[in-house]
């Protein structure tokens, strides 16, 4: 059997800070002290790899998970965040409850939400195919993630985004074709 603890970033500075975009945006102070208490708290847990989306408070968040056993956090470009709009829009939320509501709608620039779990379940299954057994790190975001959860739980929703904490610690397991969501804030 796999297991897969999906790790959804720390608090990081907020959007539109100035000197970082998307990909570049860092964890705040705070989120840096959640990242290494959250990497404590599972110390004494053995991981065969540690994998992260590219974006930089993504590959923070999960560095304590693989400096603490010799390992190095593996980008997996495919876990990059959903975007929900190329620029900052007010109605963010609404927009947000209608791409959780219809898979298929996209603001112009962006994927759809149906796209978007298509490419992280993909990038999910590969890595089940390359680690057969053991326990593995992903560290990610919260829309990409959610999207993964509802693929094998159809329940996970908008609200269940919404009130999805930073960080936040989601267990997989897989066997014989199996996903199953084991442990996780709302599970």
């Amino acid at each position: 059997m796999l297991k897969i603890l999906l790790v959804r970033h720390a608090e990081p500075v907020l959007p539109g800070a100035p000197g970082f975009d998307e990909f570049s945006r860092p964890l705040s102070e705070s989120g840096a002290r959640d990242a290494s208490a959250l990497a404590s708290a599972y110390g004494a847990l053995e991981f065969d790899a540690v994998y992260s989306s590219p974006m930089l408070r993504a590959m923070q968040t999960v560095q304590g998970f693989a400096e603490a056993r010799g390992l190095e956090v593996v980008p997996v470009h495919d876990f990059y965040e959903h975007m929900l709009s190329p620029q900052p829009i007010p109605n963010w939320r609404e927009v947000l409850e209608q791409a959780w509501t219809d898979f298929d709608f996209a603001l112009p620039g962006t994927q759809t939400m149906r796209e978007t779990q298509a490419r992280g379940f993909t990038a999910l299954e590969k890595l089940a195919q390359d680690h057969s057994s053991g326990t593995i790190v992903i560290g990610g975001h919260g829309t990409i993630f959610s999207l993964i959860l509802n693929k094998i739980e159809p329940r996970v929703d908008c609200a269940f985004h919404l009130a999805m904490p930073m960080p936040a610690v989601y267990t997989l397991e897989y066997e014989n074709g199996y996903w199953e969501i084991v442990s996780g804030a709302g599970f």
